[in-house]
């Protein structure tokens, strides 16, 4: 602070300090280019400013932050990796696997029906589970005629519940590339996990009694979701590869990957001279795939 009468000094300019920075810098260290020198103080400098700590100064103080909490605010959230062996699918590719319209799994999660149980806020993420999960509340859900003319009611939602809590517990572990599981739901929610020969088709099946949540599913709507182990004979989807991505059978090559490419204007014969490696019929079974997967997401076009 200057006293009653003087002149008050003034802070060098940061240009006057650069200068006798560099000779310093230069006396200290002869054998070091002039040039490289001042750019390297000019560098430092430069941080050091944009950090506010000026050579002039002293350091300007920045608040502490306060430390990390271990909680969140909302509902807790599962930090498992998003491919952790549950699969991982967005609104679009959980309605068009499972066959549910796209709106109504959104009203679903809504409700809390059911939460998007990989990545429930924000960007939504649906498991493997969830697809049955969703077949398995649209069909408990909806009324169906019996054959006597009378209307079969709606399962409670207690029992609906249930049998979500039923199939969360299933081992996706159990399916492979060459070996899947059935998993059956009935009327009353209960859920069955037994041997794929032990599946029956949704056309020779009782529709009444039970539901094979792997098997072809369609919805009223006129969406028809694709079996949810082997949508084609040379197609697979595993929970445990590739986050769940419909994939051609023991490769990792997706069937999304396939259809962005045709759909950029190439011709299946240039396709396959891009996969030269790759069984034609099984490049053709992915596009087939992607083909119904997009027809799902219009549900007025599936139903015409």
């Amino acid at each position: 602070m200057a006293r009653l009468g003087e002149r008050p000094r003034l802070a060098p300019h940061p240009g006057v300090l650069l200068d006798r920075l560099v000779e310093q810098h230069r006396d200290a260290h002869p054998a070091q280019e002039f040039d490289g020198g001042r750019r390297l103080l000019t560098s430092a400098m430069s941080t050091r400013w944009q950090r506010g700590t000026h050579w002039h100064h002293r350091p300007i103080q920045s608040r502490p932050r306060p430390p990390l909490r271990d909680t969140c605010i909302g509902p807790a959230r599962d930090t498992k990796p998003m491919n952790d062996r549950r699969g991982a699918y967005t609104a679009e590719r959980a309605a068009a696997l499972s066959g549910v319209p796209k709106s109504t799994v959104h009203h679903w999660a809504r409700k809390e029906w059911l939460v998007p149980s990989v990545s429930p806020t924000r960007v939504k993420l649906w498991s493997y589970t969830d697809l049955m999960g969703l077949r398995a509340i649209y069909w408990l859900r909806h009324p169906k005629p019996a054959p006597d003319g009378e209307e079969i009611p709606p399962t409670p939602m207690s029992a609906v519940r249930e049998a979500l809590a039923e199939l969360d517990r299933i081992d996706l572990d159990l399916w492979n590339e060459e070996h899947g599981y059935m998993v059956r739901v009935n009327r009353a929610g209960a859920v069955y996990v037994g041997r794929a020969e032990d599946s029956v088709p949704l056309s020779r099946q009782l529709p009444l009694e039970n539901l094979d949540l792997i098997e072809p599913f369609e919805s009223e709507a006129g969406i028809r979701g694709p079996d949810l182990v082997a949508p084609r004979p040379q197609l697979r989807i595993i929970a445990g590869k590739m986050a769940g991505a419909p994939h051609l059978l023991r490769t990792r090559l997706e069937t999304e990957a396939l259809a962005a490419i045709s759909r950029r204007g190439l011709s299946k014969e240039k396709v396959y001279r891009l996969y030269p490696d790759f069984d034609q019929a099984a490049i053709d079974q992915a596009l087939d795939l992607e083909t119904q997967l997009a027809r799902n997401l219009e549900p007025v076009a599936a139903a015409a």
